[in-house]
């Protein structure tokens, strides 16, 4: 969130011997960033401020071995429309919950959402430890349905779509409905075998909806979960997450080889 007022008091310096003002640096803006998942070896974690005791145990665990340099993601809907870097300054420990001060360029007025409510774009800060990663290929259902090893979770997926009321007529042959639908193929599961990505616009204009498939299962769907949209694919340490905004809150959701699903 970009603040319009940042209060020092309210906020720990990482460095000691730097105090804050409540300018941020020439040609900059404040932004107050809320901590939810935290890198630890291969593994992102969920922060809990509960696991240490003191504001400098926290400051130690964040920043021991992480950057505090952070990229500041500007998302509409699934589409990443500006991207800038973040310096953090300071963090703050209110109620359990942790968050950093970072300084960076100004979003212009016609993507900030804390200067106008009605934009409804996602602000995202993240590492810079994390790639963005972007679908290789591009097909239609029939044609990956043509494929033998894909076929048999076509009525797997049909009924989810028809459980979403997504398609007009669940007796309907399923691809005579949506054959031409395009999917889009990305590996994400470690198996060397890319998985398909169907991403749907409803016609009541509401957010996008996502379906991630194998050839075996649906991975993630939020055909049903009218808060709930994935607004992006990304990895960090050899891993694959699905970056997820549910209501107001944002969720990582990380590949895990033992549970075979997204978690």
């Amino acid at each position: 969130t970009s603040l319009t007022t940042m209060q020092p008091q309210d906020w720990l310096p990482l460095v000691k011997t730097v105090s804050l003002s409540t300018q941020p640096p020439p040609q900059q803006a404040w932004y107050q960033i809320a901590v939810n998942n935290i890198q630890i070896g291969q593994q992102w974690q969920k922060f809990s401020a509960s696991q240490t005791n003191s504001k400098s145990a926290i400051s130690e665990q964040v920043f021991l071995k992480q950057p505090v340099q952070l990229q500041l993601m500007v998302w509409q809907d699934a589409t990443l429309v500006q991207t800038l870097p973040l310096t953090v300054k300071a963090m703050q420990l209110k109620q359990g919950q942790l968050s950093l001060l970072g300084a960076g360029a100004a979003l212009p007025t016609t993507i900030n959402p804390t200067v106008n409510p009605a934009i409804k774009n996602t602000l995202v800060a993240v590492t810079p430890t994390i790639t963005w990663l972007q679908p290789t290929a591009s097909l239609t259902l029939s044609e990956l349905m043509q494929q033998p090893n894909w076929q048999p979770l076509m009525p797997q997926l049909w009924q989810a779509l028809a459980t979403a009321h997504l398609v007009p007529d669940p007796q309907a042959d399923p691809l005579a409905t949506v054959g031409q639908w395009l999917v889009q193929q990305l590996e994400l599961t470690g198996d060397h075998n890319p998985e398909a990505i169907l991403t749907l616009e409803p016609a009541d204009g509401g957010s996008l909806r996502t379906v991630v498939f194998s050839n075996q299962k649906l991975l993630y769907s939020d055909l049903q979960q009218t808060e709930q949209t994935l607004l992006g694919l990304a990895s960090a340490a050899n891993r694959t997450m699905l970056l997820v905004k549910q209501g107001q809150q944002l969720e990582l959701k990380q590949w895990s080889d033992q549970a075979q699903a997204f978690e």
